[in-house]
């Protein structure tokens, strides 16, 4: 559920996919936007020190890769995989503190993932 009755169905691709997508219903139930999630835009919207890991949750769907935890940093990170800049692989990463506080995000380009326009 988020607010004003809306609700959002996740519809993930990940761990091995690029793609996490968004369903928004109205209080009626009827489909008011679909779109996809693992954008830069999307993630540039992320606030760090407000969102928790329910927002990241809310927004991007719970990762299916492997929490990681930092000890040194006593941060968890959660990843997902996308393009970036639309055609370069990469990761996106959000990090929280202990309290479930996002802390930062950082998007990392796949350089083993290749390049989708190049042939083999």
């Amino acid at each position: 559920r988020l607010d004003g009755g809306t609700s959002r169905w996740i519809y993930s691709k990940q761990p091995l996919g690029h793609e996490v997508y968004a369903a928004d219903f109205d209080a009626g139930g009827n489909l008011a936007s679909f779109r996809q999630m693992l954008t830069e835009k999307e993630i540039y919207e992320a606030r760090p020190g407000v969102w928790t890991k329910q927002d990241v949750a809310q927004r991007f769907g719970l990762p299916r890769e492997p929490v990681q935890y930092y000890p040194l940093m006593k941060r968890e990170a959660w990843s997902y995989r996308l393009y970036a800049s639309g055609y370069q692989p990469a990761h996106f990463s959000a990090y929280f503190d202990d309290r479930g506080v996002l802390d930062r995000t950082m998007i990392i380009i796949d350089a083993l993932g290749g390049d989708r326009g190049r042939s083999k």
